[in-house]
């Protein structure tokens, strides 16, 4: 016979609202299922982003999209278009791993929109660290760049597709003061509109003769709406027409871009979160 699945109620946390009820369940999420690896890593990548929050993807119930549900009957609409919980679970409790909701730096969020059919999607996000991939970007003749935008050859760093954005006159924060440098993703083809991606990131102005070169480095959230991020003033266009500097050599400047850390994101047809 089989085991039948239970239902039970947990005491309410300290101060919490009273209007939300919290339980314990055998039975997984019928309609959406966020799996996180490298749960710790990517807290400190938002950390480092200052963003507050990861967000799923979209995903379908009941004839309409969502980002989030929660376990009460809410009416959303133009002026409300979010539910959720202040205080869902101490982070005490959380984090011990004796509790089993984080277990080897992975936890498994789940969501449901009433009780329709079950779709089988989800998603499971995870953190690439040691990412040992640079590109160099070699561009010879530069005195002939005119003063609009140029761009690198498309380059795979991680499971994402980049290209380097310069301005060789500065862009229209730095024009004619500085030389501009932006890193942005280029795979939106592929990539739903609103998906993000959060990076570690290093731009590099290479120094030819003396090693002393110019760095910026940051941690962004990358996605289609935003062009790349990087540095309206990267260097002065003093100092790089400046031979004795050595950015500029034989008219050839030498730009590096490097991710070390990547948060990747992958969709499964099924639940699969062993």
């Amino acid at each position: 016979m089989e085991e039948e699945k239970s239902c039970h109620p947990i005491p309410p946390l300290h101060n919490a609202n009273s209007d939300v009820a919290r339980s314990l369940r055998d039975i997984p999420p019928a309609h959406y299922t966020l799996k996180i690896e490298s749960f710790s890593e990517l807290a400190q990548l938002l950390l480092d982003a200052e963003v507050q929050n990861y967000e799923s993807d979209i995903f379908e119930a009941g004839g309409y999209k969502w980002l989030n549900a929660n376990g009460k009957v809410r009416r959303f609409h133009r002026m409300k278009t979010k539910w959720g919980f202040a205080q869902l679970l101490p982070l005490g409790t959380f984090n011990d791993a004796a509790n089993g909701y984080l277990i080897h730096d992975t936890c498994v969020f789940g969501a449901e929109v009433l009780v329709i059919n079950y779709n089988g999607r989800g998603e499971c996000v995870t953190v690439l660290k040691g990412l040992d991939n640079t590109y160099t970007w070699k561009i010879d003749n530069f005195s002939s760049l005119d003063g609009k935008t140029h761009y690198s050859k498309v380059f795979t760093i991680g499971n994402r597709k980049w290209k380097l954005q310069l301005h060789p006159k500065g862009d229209s924060r730095a024009k004619d003061k500085c030389l501009s440098v932006f890193l942005s993703l280029d795979d939106w083809v592929t990539f739903p509109f609103d998906r993000k991606t959060y990076a570690k990131y290093k731009l590099l102005i290479r120094n030819q003769y003396h090693g002393q070169h110019v760095e910026i480095t940051g941690t962004k959230c990358f996605f289609a709406p935003t062009f790349g991020w990087g540095r309206s003033s990267v260097l002065s266009l003093t100092d790089l027409h400046d031979a004795s500097k050595g950015f500029l050599v034989k008219d050839t400047l030498i730009v590096e871009a490097e991710v070390s850390v990547l948060s990747t994101l992958k969709n499964f047809s099924r639940v699969n979160i062993a």
